[in-house]
């Protein structure tokens, strides 16, 4: 007897407590339904055209802008004139040794003074170097070849360097847009919305460029090998 008493209260102990967390519950999804209406209201009541001059202020970023895709379409690569191979730098490195050549040629065997561009940092001054004879002939074709390269490896990290500025004006603006928004008090849901597409860009951004340029270090590592290499063909 005195064991049944003791299982009936243990049963009405866990339909009380049963009770109860049914009850918050309840509590629970009525404050998360007055919480959804709200938000239905404060969207519904902000007009449309507020909200298109909002959207329009800030580049058409928000639920209605830029997709995924699109995103990726647009930054998959720069504009041309920053992913143009730079000509400019090519022909500021340009080779000088073959009219050097004809002067050995026309010299009847004597020496020829050949002056090597100067540094591509216009930092350091030219150097003078002195070919003659049939070893002037293989040291001019092996130089011409090293310049070539040189100006190869210059077009490259002039266009990398248009790349990454043309990246960087895109997170600039960004980070722009994302200063402009009002300060609200009370929570917005457009403004929410648009606050994480323009996270979500901006980031995209930054998966782009470690993508494409690697991490800083190296960037940094690459950038000094180059610097190595052009340094070793101008003082040759």
């Amino acid at each position: 007897m005195a064991n049944a008493v003791a299982s009936y209260d243990q049963l009405a102990h866990q339909v009380e407590a049963l009770r109860k967390e049914n009850s918050h519950l309840r509590r629970e999804l009525e404050d998360n339904s007055n919480h959804l209406s709200k938000l239905e209201t404060e969207t519904s009541g902000m007009k449309p055209h507020n909200l298109r001059l909002l959207s329009d202020s800030l580049g058409g970023a928000g639920p209605g802008g830029v997709g995924g895709a699109e995103i990726d379409d647009r930054l998959a690569l720069p504009p041309s004139s920053c992913s143009s191979s730079s000509s400019a730098a090519a022909s500021r490195a340009r080779s000088p040794l073959r009219a050097s050549s004809r002067q050995s040629a026309t010299s009847g065997g004597e020496a020829a003074a050949i002056m090597l561009p100067h540094h591509f940092l216009d930092g350091a001054p030219p150097k003078t170097a002195v070919i003659s004879g049939a070893d002037g002939r293989l040291s001019d074709h092996h130089l011409e070849e090293l310049y070539k390269e040189r100006n190869l490896l210059l077009g490259e990290i002039d266009r990398e360097e248009r790349e990454r500025c043309w990246y960087f004006s895109q997170l600039e603006a960004l980070s722009q847009k994302l200063a402009q928004l009002p300060r609200i008090d009370t929570f917005s849901l457009q403004m929410d919305l648009i606050r994480q597409q323009l996270e979500f860009e901006a980031q995209k951004v930054r998966s782009v460029m470690e993508e494409r340029f690697g991490t800083s270090d190296e960037m940094v590592q690459r950038t000094q090998f180059s610097l190595i290499f052009m340094c070793k063909v101008v003082y040759m």
